[in-house]
């Protein structure tokens, strides 16, 4: 920008008294070139006046603001002890809404979570208020928070068991070597004796499928790999 003046009040000037605004308002959307002596307007004390700007002219780009739903990733660092793994990431809500400049906005895929360690745990946790983020900062996030549920496990192994009886047998079928799969944890405490397979029907035909039973405690973290001897 360029003053005239007196030497004195241009002297007196600061970075704060030269602040120049542009009107935009009458401008469509897309690319554009603003002469900044026909847009310009500045407050100066009396006796200074403006001669011209450098640059004359400033390009600029309009967009509409839009808002869109942008799926949530959940960031994890590190990993659980070894023999354990992670089964299941569930944040609690799967997207935020989301508002800037459309280009900005359109091209946005994803957005992550502050990061969520692994390090250490054996059990299932919630990650509560984490912080979601965006590294453009012409994007806001509206309700920029999330908890995630992290489903941490055993590694299943399989384990062979001599000796199994098949439920409801007339007492003439052999005993039954089976293969079964499920956490160290479980598997190192069961006995042959915890384990049976039952058969039952498929609809009306005589093909007999052939199932785990175990205790109800156990159902949903057993289950049945082959059938060695049958």
């Amino acid at each position: 920008m360029m003053l005239t003046g007196s030497r004195n009040k241009l002297d007196d000037l600061t970075a704060l008294d030269l602040v120049a605004t542009v009107d935009i308002s009458d401008q469509q959307p897309g690319e554009r070139v603003l002469r900044l002596a026909d847009k310009a307007q500045i407050s100066l004390p009396q006796g200074v006046k403006v001669d011209g700007f450098q640059p004359s002219a400033i390009p600029i780009r309009l967009e509409p603001i839009v808002e869109r739903q942008v799926p949530i990733e959940p960031k994890l660092e590190g990993k659980p002890p070894d023999g354990y793994q992670v089964y299941g990431v569930r944040p609690s809500k799967g997207s935020v809404l989301v508002r800037g400049p459309e280009s900005r906005v359109n091209s946005l895929q994803k957005v992550l979570t502050e990061s969520i360690w692994l390090t250490g745990h054996k059990e299932s946790f919630t990650a509560s208020n984490l912080g979601i983020d965006v590294p453009d900062t012409k994007i806001d996030l509206l309700d920029p928070v999330v908890s995630v549920q992290v489903d941490i496990a055993e590694v299943p192994v399989d384990r062979t068991f001599s000796g199994v009886r098949i439920l409801n047998s007339d007492g003439t079928a052999p005993l039954l070597n089976i293969t079964v799969s499920g956490p160290p944890s479980i598997l190192d405490k069961l006995k042959a004796e915890d384990l049976q397979i039952g058969l039952q029907a498929v609809g009306i035909s005589s093909i007999m499928e052939r199932r785990l039973v175990v205790a109800p405690e156990l159902e949903g973290k057993v289950t049945l790999k082959s059938i060695n001897n049958w």
